[in-house]
């Protein structure tokens, strides 16, 4: 009569224990060898690796290392094995370290025969099936788990002891993890593991050899990759990446967080590239520590080492970040090399922003706000039109605006729906312009101009609009847009423009142009063609950058005498401002 008992395991796992405990047998089942020969020159083979001579094609070789003694043999059969399958490695060493203390020899007589074996074919004649052992399940305290045939261990090499040392320790899987009634899986598993196959054999070949010996679902660990997972169907090849449909298992992030199988997720799979690194993952959970939040997390694309870089985060939960509390804006947050996450997230209601010494309302119908790396607000929206003092401005905000902060909680930008006559003086000219960006001293970088606006470049009023930054000093470095009929200083010659439409123009600090419009836009202007300007002009004038945007065919960089490099649609592949930096470079190493 057997006793059903229910126990919890898993194979090839070494964090998790199966949701649905197996049953656990405690009859008896057995190890046997063969016995050929006569009583004065006997040879002795374990039943598992001489079925497997006689059965396997592309013939079989047992390898159980050089020789020595039983517990080398078996060390050598389990260090290979850990490289593959590390978990199930570390259980039967365990196991098979203690087999000694746990055994005892009986005579032949003693031994009783136990029929859990089918083989395929019948042993050579002169050759017989003989008792070598029997294992007891959950046995009785104080009563043997394993008893040996005491001849057959005194008369047989270390390799046949070792082998079945091996055999009873896989056997116990096979009965208490995989209810299996006989010991014919746990003889086909165990000559596996102990031939020569496993020296080069890969983990897609591994996990076949597991489901084949055990019929489970869990059946592959990749310990190499800080991996233990257990494949539910065949491991699939997709354009180069492996696909593993997941039953069990588990991988450690960057962080040191766990990640198990979601319970209430059925599609858990995991992508490795062609060197076996984890790429993408489907229905796991664990945890991301991000600006020291503790983050419930879905991953579903890597780095290297496991770094997180995609993952799934619960919408619905509320977190707290230098005062501010939010949640994330979508499921689908990324994170950066330090696990800050880099997308926008959704501001809670009834919530300000002090600036200097204001209180600005957060607003709730533009609620996307980002924070820097170090947990600081970066940007935000705000609820009403409210004053801030940034340097020596008095500057509105605007409720559809955003307002982008330093790292340092100073203000950077204010974009206002109003353009405010006399708000912003700069080099001593009142400036009407929105989106105004400023300088940590809280002088103005940047801002977008009223439409006629007029400034003082070189000593003469110019007409320009949009977008424009400005030198420390106040003057204009770059601006959009220039008004038709404007005269400028190029070098030390003015040149009036004669084209009624032109754009962005940069210029040095003492007004004269470093990057604008072909010389043929100027009238009465014939500059010297200096084709290595960029060793005397541009790339040595501090602050003078090329602008975006421009159009290949309708400019050139001047040097700061006047001179000109020149460029044509020869040189420019597109009007892309890369490509005619990359263009100019190559005509100045010409």
């Amino acid at each position: 009569m057997k006793t059903i008992t229910k126990i919890c395991a898993s194979f090839g796992i070494a964090f998790t224990i199966w949701s649905n405990c197996l049953a656990s047998d405690t009859g008896t089942h057995g190890g046997n060898a063969i016995v050929c020969g006569t009583d004065t020159g006997q040879k002795y083979e374990l039943l598992d690796y001489y079925d497997a001579k006689l059965t396997q094609l592309n013939g079989y070789k047992v390898d159980l290392g050089p020789e020595g003694s039983v517990m080398d043999h078996i060390g050598y059969v389990l260090n290979r094995l850990s490289k593959i399958d590390s978990v199930a490695a570390k259980r039967f060493s365990e196991r098979a370290k203690i087999f000694m203390d746990e055994m005892k020899f009986l005579t032949p007589a003693e031994m009783k025969k136990v029929a859990d074996t089918n083989e395929l074919v019948n042993p050579n004649l002169g050759c017989e099936k003989q008792q070598f052992a029997v294992q007891v399940f959950n046995p009785l305290p104080g009563q043997a788990r394993y008893f040996v045939n005491e001849e057959i261990w005194s008369n047989a090499g270390n390799t046949t002891r070792a082998g079945l040392i091996l055999h009873e320790v896989i056997l116990r899987d096979g009965v208490e993890m995989f209810q299996q009634s006989t010991s014919d899986k746990s003889s086909y598993y165990n000559s596996q593991i102990s031939s020569s196959a496993m020296n080069d054999m890969t983990p897609e070949q591994y996990a076949r050899i597991v489901n084949a010996s055990f019929g489970s679902t869990c059946a592959f660990s990749i310990p190499k990759y800080g991996m233990h997972v257990c494949i539910k169907d065949e491991v699939r090849e997709y354009d180069g990446r492996t696909r593993i449909d997941v039953a069990e298992g588990s991988f450690k992030s960057d962080q040191g967080f766990v990640f198990t199988p979601d319970p209430t997720d059925k599609d858990v799979m995991i992508w490795l590239d062609a060197q076996g690194k984890l790429t993408n993952a489907s229905g796991f959970e664990g945890n991301i520590r991000s600006h020291g939040l503790l983050l419930k997390a879905w991953p579903t694309e890597f780095e290297s080492n496991h770094h997180i870089s995609l993952a799934w985060l619960n919408t619905n939960e509320d977190h707290t970040l230098s005062g501010i509390t939010f949640n994330f804006a979508t499921s689908s947050v990324h994170f950066d090399k330090n696990y800050h996450f880099t997308d926008s997230v959704y501001v809670v209601a009834n919530q300000s922003v002090s600036i200097g010494e204001t209180q600005v309302p957060m607003s709730i119908n533009f609620r996307e706000i980002t924070f820097f790396p170090n947990g600081r607000l970066k940007t935000f929206f705000p609820a009403t039109v409210t004053t801030v003092k940034v340097g020596n401005y008095e500057v509105p905000t605007s409720t559809g605006g955003q307002i982008t902060l330093n790292d340092d909680g100073s203000v950077k930008q204010i974009i206002s729906g109003e353009l405010n006559e006399g708000k912003y003086l700069v080099n001593g000219q009142n400036l009407r312009m929105s989106a105004v960006e400023f300088n940590p001293d809280g002088t103005i970088r940047s801002g977008n101009l009223a439409f006629d606006s007029s400034i003082r470049i070189a000593g003469r009023t110019v007409d320009i609009s949009k977008n424009t930054d400005f030198y420390p000093d106040g003057n204009v470095s770059y601006t959009h847009e220039i008004d038709s009929k404007t005269t400028l200083t190029i070098g030390k010659t003015d040149a009036r423009i004669e084209r009624p439409f032109v754009n962005d123009w940069a210029f040095y600090e003492n007004g004269s142009v470093a990057y604008g419009m072909l010389p043929e836009a100027f009238e009465n202007f014939s500059p010297e063609v200096f084709p290595n300007c960029l060793k005397v002009g541009l790339s040595t004038t501090p602050g003078v950058t090329l602008p975006y945007g421009s159009w290949g065919d309708q400019s050139a960089f001047y040097a700061p005498d006047g001179r000109v490099c020149y460029l044509s649609k020869s040189y420019v592949e597109d009007k892309n401002p890369n490509k005619m930096w990359d263009a100019i470079q190559r005509l100045n190493a010409d």
